[in-house]
């Protein structure tokens, strides 16, 4: 994400950064250098996207991939849909897989156009993760993976 957005930087372009949080992946504004800190305006949302057994269970009979189901916030659905009435953007740019959770309110909200940054195959990385598994926890990755394939 780093060389990404030097390069929106140095294309001198106004950039809006709604970034996600989570326990794996915690925000450190300090980590951000000095450059960024004063030329992009930084939104950080916090999302607990723990995978509990209890959230794993019910996550089963969810229609759609949980892993993606995860990643969905209403009150960041609700932040991005204000910045979109607020201000006009000519694209908005996604930085994952799990973020195309929001491309429904974005379209909603905006005529934008909306990039998908992936850096991986995501239900490749779950399927070599069920093959190393074994018994129930075998089975539950293999569903998950065929679900994240689907989406």
């Amino acid at each position: 994400m780093n060389n990404f957005l030097k390069c929106l930087l140095k294309a001198e372009v106004k950039v809006k950064h709604i970034c996600i949080s989570t326990n794996k992946h915690p925000f450190d504004f300090s980590l951000h250098p000095l450059e960024y800190q004063s030329s992009i305006n930084i939104d950080n949302h916090y999302i607990d996207t723990d995978v509990t057994h209890t959230r794993g269970f019910f996550g089963l009979f969810q229609s759609g991939s949980y892993n993606i189901n995860r990643f969905h916030c209403k009150n960041l659905q609700k932040r991005i849909g204000h910045e979109l009435e607020q201000h006009e953007y000519d694209c908005v740019i996604l930085e994952s897989l799990f973020t195309t959770t929001y491309i429904d309110s974005i379209r909603s909200k905006s005529n934008s156009t909306i990039f998908i940054r992936t850096h991986n195959i995501e239900h490749k990385i779950t399927s070599d993760l069920a093959k190393n598994a074994s018994g129930a926890k075998r089975v539950y990755l293999s569903k998950l993976s065929k679900d994240l394939k689907v989406y």
